[in-house]
């Protein structure tokens, strides 16, 4: 299993690495005044308008201003682009079977956690991108894949 970790309010995570596209150096983000409260707005990468999620917001993370030292990882969900707005990337990590534990053997009904996994250097929780976002993807359905 090869995941993206990243990380947020000091605290580490990661998403699944096929799901990721790139990551970039934040840009200023377009507000949307009629946007959910956890999609921060949008950005414009190669002439794409993709979504930028507010990734703390849906992990019950305190707020924070985007700043221009963050990244963003373009990642896709559901088939269409996200953007989502993190304070740094650590790397890419290839982990065994071995090295995660299921979030439902830690304690159940964790929601959009998916497990934790044991890294050299510490733990980061692996959270499905398509749960956290499936409210945004399904708010945009209407709107044209690329």
């Amino acid at each position: 299993m090869r995941l993206l970790v990243f990380s947020l309010a000091d605290q580490r995570y990661a998403i699944h690495l096929e799901a990721v596209e790139r990551v970039l150096r934040a840009v200023e983000i377009t507000r949307l005044s009629d946007a959910p409260r956890h999609v921060l707005g949008v950005i414009n990468v190669y002439g794409e308008i993709i979504p930028v999620l507010d990734f703390r917001h849906r992990l019950g993370l305190p707020e924070k201003e985007p700043d221009l030292d963050d990244q963003f990882i373009i990642a896709r969900s559901g088939g269409r682009p996200v953007a989502l707005l993190v304070e740094g990337v650590s790397g890419v990590a290839e982990c065994d079977a071995a090295q995660e534990t299921a979030a439902e053997a830690v304690l159940p009904g964790l929601g959009e956690t998916e497990g934790i996994v044991r890294l050299a250097d510490g733990m980061a929780i692996i959270e499905d991108l398509d749960r956290l976002c499936s409210p945004t993807v399904a708010q945009f359905a209407d709107a044209p894949a690329e």
